[in-house]
């Protein structure tokens, strides 16, 4: 059990270093030729091209940290499960960066290539947290027109709108003992 426990930390980490790279070939290659992502809110992800693709964009959208924290690993023969946490982080082009943690379940195979996911999902675990960039203010070449007190009053009342009416739903309480067998209760 020791050698598949040190197989799976040391793929993981090689997993973290290809993501602070930004390097998604080698995220993919750690994983099985016919493995599966199963990615939150999207759809499964078969073979490395696939997968290469998912993580590639995934770093086009400024993910380029990931740290894991395994916490049981089970195996027989040819077959393991890892069961952890995560933890990334990703850089947004707005200059923030957004923490998200949760959960995930790997199932590894052994290969001639040692033990590589075959399987792998995951999800959230809760609030996401955004460290926000400090940005200088914009500047403009031209100086901001006035503003008309009298127009800007205006457009406010203009887009102040009647909210919509709210329904209830009715229902209407029906006692057994006005039922008769085979007709249909009418609401």
């Amino acid at each position: 059990m020791e050698e598949v426990y040190a197989a799976i930390q040391n793929k993981n980490q090689t997993l973290t270093h290809a993501f602070r790279e930004g390097d998604a070939a080698t995220v993919a290659a750690v994983y099985a030729e016919d493995a599966v992502l199963m990615p939150p809110n999207n759809e499964m992800f078969q073979g490395r091209p696939a997968i290469e693709a998912f993580w590639r964009q995934g770093m086009g959208l400024g993910f380029r940290d990931i740290q894991f924290e395994t916490l049981e690993v089970e195996a027989r023969e040819d077959v393991a499960y890892e069961l952890g946490r995560y933890r990334r982080k990703i850089e947004a082009v707005t200059g923030n960066t957004v923490t998200h943690s949760g959960k995930y379940i790997t199932v590894w195979r052994r290969t001639a290539d040692g033990w590589q996911p075959q399987r792998d999902i995951w999800n959230g675990t809760g609030g996401v947290d955004i460290e926000r960039a400090e940005r200088s203010p914009v500047e403009f070449n031209e100086p901001a027109a006035a503003v008309d007190e009298d127009v800007e009053d205006e457009a406010v009342e203009a887009a102040e709108v009647e909210p919509e009416p709210v329904y209830e739903e009715q229902t209407q309480v029906v006692d057994e003992s006005q039922l008769v067998e085979d007709e249909p209760v009418q609401y």
